[in-house]
């Protein structure tokens, strides 16, 4: 559900003003498991249904290799 505190991810290009704000970097089974870093957790589904996100800092932002998603 959409709401309290959670929020629906879609799949975006990546370009103009709709820019993603988070970028996942890694998928696991439990939050525990995500890098301290981690800012917002996303549904993604499969055996590591949990997304670990981080912030995109503006376009000077490091290239964070994509995580496939099962």
């Amino acid at each position: 559900a959409v709401g309290a505190g959670k929020v629906r991810e879609t799949a975006c290009g990546a370009r103009g003003a709709e820019r993603p704000a988070y970028r996942v970097v890694a998928t696991v089974r439990e939050r525990t498991e995500c890098p301290e870093r981690t800012e917002l957790y996303v549904t993604v589904g499969g055996a590591r249904p949990v997304g670990c996100a981080v912030p995109v800092r503006g376009q000077d932002a490091p290239r964070l290799a994509p995580v496939p998603v099962a």
